[in-house]
């Protein structure tokens, strides 16, 4: 099925948010990546890898705008 965008927690078991988006990147190169966090600061190389860093905390309407972000600005990308 084909997907638009991709919404990661970070803190997951077996594989943390960023070794998954490492993994996605290599799939899909421009896929826009949304990953959610209840830590205050992520490594950089995390950051690196994801369209957007979104705090948990912030609830669903910033969740939302969030998602719609991310699309909109990989409009030009598909």
């Amino acid at each position: 099925h084909p997907v638009d965008a991709v919404v990661l927690d970070f803190a997951m078991p077996g594989m943390d948010g960023g070794a998954v988006a490492t993994v996605l990147r290599e799939i899909r190169p421009n896929i826009p990546i949304l990953l959610l966090s209840a830590y205050l600061t992520l490594p950089e190389d995390v950051q690196r890898m994801v369209t957007l860093v979104a705090n948990k905390g912030d609830g669903a309407i910033a969740l939302l705008q969030n998602v719609r972000k991310i699309l909109d600005s990989s409009g030009e990308q598909r």
